[in-house]
């Protein structure tokens, strides 16, 4: 193996004996040969490194950690340990598919290629299905105000960014939302994006996995914090309060009553101003906030809090709200007046 290969597999594990050699050697018969893989055994009890160090292949490199620093952390320790010129990430209880890693280096070479791609992901374990996310950096820049939009252990990504520190992983982000923190950073100075349609990495869904051994409520907490910073980025000329009311209502946080309304004007007004938002796709981002309306519109059914004179009230009062339900000939309109039908 080279000292300088193309590519570096980064793998940060903790007590994942169960699970690290099938993701390793899922690395190793990738068929992709200008690699290094590095497992970054952090402070794991049981026995991950034992079960590396008998892997006996040149390119697997095992860092062992003497403490258990969280994946946030190891990503960050990582881009120092990584000597090639793209980063492939992969979870140690995850499997990368064949051919993933030449798919993804030739998009990252090419002169119109992104400078980070990922790809669709097939869940097995608990939960079974594929799983697809938005292709282009236009999709993904509007879908980044609704979740991550990338699979991280799909990703793989040019270093130069994390090694001149332009963006960075953040503690502050944990372990549920460090990958969501670092494509909004990534967003922000202007890197592109884009994701494969097709499914590059098996992701193993199970009771061990660290998201899954942590309060509902963090990921909450920690995903509002980031979302606030999209919304900052896209609708920099919407009052902060608004801006609030907009993250309140996608972080559902809201009940019923003034805020509850605050809520959807602010999706009103940001469904509005997609079209001026700077390299993003509008037309997704309306469809996006359109499902969300109606979800929280079907919700507030459920509490008898929705009626057609609520409604009327609502349009009456909020002339964003109005415009949007009458946009693209009333389609969203329709979709309102049969949700409250159905309910009455």
């Amino acid at each position: 193996m080279s000292d300088t290969p193309l590519l570096s597999v980064f793998i940060p594990a903790y007590n994942a004996a169960s699970f690290i050699r099938e993701a390793v050697e899922s690395a190793i018969d990738n068929g992709y040969a200008d690699l290094e893989i590095i497992v970054f055994d952090d402070g794991s009890t049981d026995a991950t490194a034992t079960i590396v160090e008998s892997i006996r292949h040149p390119a697997v490199r095992l860092i062992r950690q003497a403490w258990n620093g969280g994946v946030a952390a190891a990503r960050a320790t990582g881009v120092t340990l990584m000597r090639g010129k793209y980063a492939a990430l992969l979870d140690a209880d995850d499997i990368a598919l064949p051919g993933r890693f030449e798919k993804q280096v030739g998009r990252l070479v090419a002169a119109d290629g992104p400078d980070i791609v990922g790809g669709a992901i097939d869940c097995f374990g608990d939960i079974n299905g594929v799983v697809h996310y938005p292709l282009s950096d236009a999709e993904i820049r509007a879908n980044l105000l609704f979740n991550a939009s990338l699979a991280n252990p799909a990703v793989c990504m040019k270093l130069e960014p994390l090694r001149s520190e332009r963006i960075a992983y953040s503690g502050e982000a944990g372990a549920v939302a460090e990958d969501y923190a670092l494509w909004v950073d990534a967003m922000c100075i202007g890197l592109r994006f884009e994701n494969l349609p097709d499914v590059l990495t098996r992701y193993r869904r199970h009771s061990m996995a660290v998201s899954s051994a942590l309060p509902f409520s963090a990921f909450g907490t920690r995903n509002i914090v980031i979302r606030r910073r999209v919304a900052q980025y896209h609708f920099p000329g919407m009052a902060p309060a608004e801006r609030e009311a907009l993250v309140d209502i996608l972080s559902h946080r809201l009940g019923m009553g003034d805020r509850w309304f605050s809520g959807i004007y602010a999706m009103s007004r940001a469904a509005l101003l997609a079209p001026t938002v700077p390299r993003i796709a509008p037309a997704l981002m309306r469809r996006l906030l359109s499902e969300h309306l109606l979800r929280t519109l079907q919700y507030a059914t459920t509490y008898d809090a929705l009626t057609n004179d609520t409604l009327e009230w609502m349009t009456e009062t909020n002339a964003d709200f109005e415009h949007w339900r009458m946009a693209d000939d009333g389609a969203l309109d329709r979709q309102i007046v049969a949700l409250v039908t159905a309910d009455q």
